[in-house]
């Protein structure tokens, strides 16, 4: 299988490069910048560019691909001023995989986001509307795009990450409640997201990871 995954260098997004490397999978990360990466890895193939700035680049680089994941995010920081780019960015991902005829998409984000939301608890509830509300709103709006894109998309909500190297100890449900343990390592994410690509699971669904086996 041939994958296509932006915000490969992030800290889950090398977790699902290595991951599909050791599946056999052919790797295309589309990264600003390549730190972080073994070049010299057998299956990985570099593309350096902005998916909000090099549309041409980022179709071009898609094109023979059998699935697109995505590990970008904005890093949740109380009151941070950081740019909220994951919406713009998911159209930019969308816009290029309909130039290829892509289906298969796959996606990581932050717990409370989204439809996730209204299903939170109180701590998560109060944080999505006032410290994390620009945060939640650019998350939201992203799945918004997803969702109504026609795509097979899947998305993965994650809270609390460790670096725990477990990568089988979580459970998946498509209940947006608030799992039982929200922390969950680094590892599973990647593991759940390159999983429901190799195996087609959870096509057009959302998913809810809890890092514990059940």
């Amino acid at each position: 299988m041939k994958l296509f995954v932006v915000g490969a260098n992030g800290a889950i997004g090398r977790q699902i490069v290595q991951q599909a490397l050791s599946e056999k999978c052919e790797v295309t990360a589309f990264v600003r910048r390549a730190d972080g990466l073994d070049l010299n890895q057998h299956g990985l193939h570099v593309v350096l560019g902005s998916v909000l700035d090099d549309q041409v680049k980022l179709q071009k680089a898609m094109v023979g691909h059998d699935a697109v994941i995505s590990a970008l995010g904005n890093g949740l920081i109380i009151k941070g001023t950081s740019g909220k780019i994951l919406s713009p960015a998911m159209k930019s991902v969308i816009q290029a995989m309909r130039a290829n005829d892509l289906k298969r998409l796959s996606l990581l984000m932050s717990y409370g986001a989204g439809q996730t939301l209204s299903h939170a608890n109180l701590f998560i509830k109060f944080l999505g509307y006032t410290f994390f509300r620009k945060d939640f709103a650019d998350l939201s709006a992203a799945e918004k795009y997803v969702v109504e894109s026609h795509l097979d998309w899947t998305i993965a909500y994650f809270g609390a990450l460790t670096d725990d190297a477990d990568r089988h100890n979580y459970t998946p449900s498509t209940s947006l409640k608030t799992p039982r343990k929200l922390t969950i390592s680094r590892s599973s994410v990647a593991n759940f997201v390159l999983n429901s690509v190799i195996k087609q699971q959870f096509v057009k669904q959302r998913a809810v990871l809890s890092g514990r086996k059940e």
